[in-house]
């Protein structure tokens, strides 16, 4: 058996114990296994860390909460980043509505030279930058699919959508993705060969 196989049977074990006891033992496996994944999802939807965190938590809040709504183990993954994508968007709802202008104070010339923006100073990974490139619902299903990993049919449960139109719209984020990465549509040999292996 793969590591991968292992990972992913270790995973169904942890989301069945907790299902079926609901107890803070078995919350804490379960928080282990998946909260990197989740704050991966916010950080990659380009969220400050303690943001990410914050939202984190949010959403195993709810999964404890609600937990008593998912009977079925093979259907967890899906039920838990729709409800992560729901708290990401009530972030985002909630950041609009808070927006104000407001005025800085200039900085004093010697502060002005040293300070140095975290954007500036970290260059960031090729991935968030081509992410960056979509929009927010194409974003979701690139994250989902390909970081993640979750089937079309755990696709079509998180994002409430029929399974054929899940990979109709995997296709077109493949084709867009494409031409952000090579604009000039051109590949080198070496990269054609490495599209047939995937």
């Amino acid at each position: 058996m793969s590591a991968p196989e292992e990972r992913t049977l270790e995973d169904k074990r942890v989301v069945e114990t907790f299902l079926k006891d609901r107890t803070e033992e078995s919350f804490a496996p379960l928080f282990a296994v998946f909260c990197v994944r989740i704050r991966r999802f916010f950080l990659l939807h380009g969220l400050a860390t303690h943001i990410a965190e914050d939202l984190s938590q949010e959403v195993f809040l709810k999964v404890y909460r609600k937990a008593n709504e998912l009977r079925d183990a093979d259907r967890f993954c899906a039920w838990m980043y729709a409800i992560a994508r729901n708290v990401l968007i009530s972030h985002w709802r909630q950041q609009k509505t808070r927006i104000v202008e407001t005025e800085l104070a200039p900085l004093h010339s010697g502060v002005a030279g040293v300070v140095v923006s975290e954007t500036d100073g970290i260059p960031k990974l090729r991935l968030v930058e081509w992410l960056e490139e979509l929009e927010a619902g194409e974003r979701d299903l690139v994250i989902l699919r390909f970081v993640d990993g979750l089937s079309y049919e755990e696709l079509a449960v998180a994002l409430n959508a029929p399974v054929g139109t899940i990979k109709w719209r995997i296709s077109e984020v493949r084709r867009k993705l494409a031409s952000i990465i090579n604009p000039s549509g051109s590949f080198s040999p070496q990269q054609r060969a490495s599209q047939k292996l995937s």
